[in-house]
């Protein structure tokens, strides 16, 4: 009977200490506040295609593919030059966002503090690559990380999974 009265009172008293630790975090001031619910990176200005990629700073598989977004800021342009690439960064506060967005740089990112890209855009996994065409139309959308760095391997992915 003992455990039965110790669950609770640890439950409450964990969902106290989280409510105060996120009230305490959404306090946090931040250089800056974002709302947009249409950015575009502007790597993908006058481009055929855009791929853009929504991630979040405790998704592990995110951390685990930031090898990837790198080779693919860098060898992008010179494989593809008519596809521009970004990534959309949120799902978790704003200095964690801006952390993330700062060990990213350069790469053309954005922090979405607000969540309302992401919700704009249907994203509920992560990262999830989406490809959109110059009018703006999705073209292709995929949940999950790729572990590519080299320029083979980027052209694989490109022409053989993308299909682009």
């Amino acid at each position: 009977m003992g455990k039965l009265v110790i669950i609770p009172i640890v439950f409450f008293v964990g969902a106290a200490w989280l409510r105060s630790t996120v009230e305490r975090t959404a306090a946090t001031p931040v250089a800056s506040k974002s709302t947009a619910t249409d950015w575009k990176p502007a790597s993908c200005e006058k481009k055929r295609l855009c791929i853009t990629v929504y991630i979040a700073p405790w998704c592990g598989v995110c951390q685990a593919s930031e090898p990837t977004f790198h080779a693919f800021q860098l060898l992008l342009p010179k494989l593809r030059p008519d596809v521009g690439f970004g990534l959309v960064i949120g799902n978790a506060s704003p200095t964690q966002n801006l952390k993330m967005k700062e060990d990213l740089d350069p790469i053309d990112s954005f922090a979405d503090d607000s969540g309302s890209l992401m919700r704009t855009q249907k994203i509920n996994a992560f990262p999830t690559w989406v490809i959109r065409d110059q009018a703006g139309n999705e073209v292709f959308r995929k949940a999950g990380g790729f572990q590519v760095v080299s320029e083979s391997q980027i052209e694989d992915l490109l022409t053989q999974y993308f299909k682009i």
